[in-house]
């Protein structure tokens, strides 16, 4: 399963932008800074709820965590750097690694049934409404020509 559906063409061109703007060196070093804020994240959701014999994550509260709204934040952060720099295959170790750590994590949960659409659509559409807000949020900020 391809975990990052990629940028339609108006989002790529505004991340290409924000690539020229602050330079290539400037984005790698901000990628490796991301990517050990993703992992503090992935650390600080494990520890909290690795903590009690029944999970106390479900599916339909995953997103009301503060620690799940980081996660995807954090993630969301490093696969927009990596689109930049043409990093897919950091984009992709990083998602598949984080869908399976929460699909064995539902999975074992006995109160997990894939009802609706699938755990992985559902995430991979919020961290993709995610990198779009992201991608506008510093175009704005930073004022960046387009």
């Amino acid at each position: 399963m391809q975990y990052f559906r990629g940028l339609d063409k108006e989002y790529s061109n505004k991340n290409n932008r924000i690539l020229k703007f602050f330079g290539e060196n400037h984005q790698y070093r901000k990628l490796v800074e991301e990517m050990r804020e993703l992992t503090i994240a992935l650390q600080e959701f494990s520890e909290k709820n690795s903590k009690s014999n029944i999970y106390s994550i479900f599916i339909k509260d995953f997103y009301q965590e503060q620690e799940s709204e980081n996660l995807l934040s954090e993630l969301a952060d490093c696969i927009v750097l990596s689109s930049q720099l043409n990093e897919i295959d950091l984009i992709d170790m990083y998602v598949s690694s984080l869908l399976k750590y929460h699909e064995v994590m539902w999975i074992n949960n006995l109160s997990w049934e894939p009802k609706y659409k699938s755990f992985e659509e559902t995430l991979i559409d919020k961290i993709n409404e995610i990198i779009k807000f992201k991608i506008d949020r510093t175009i704005e900020r930073y004022k960046i020509p387009l």
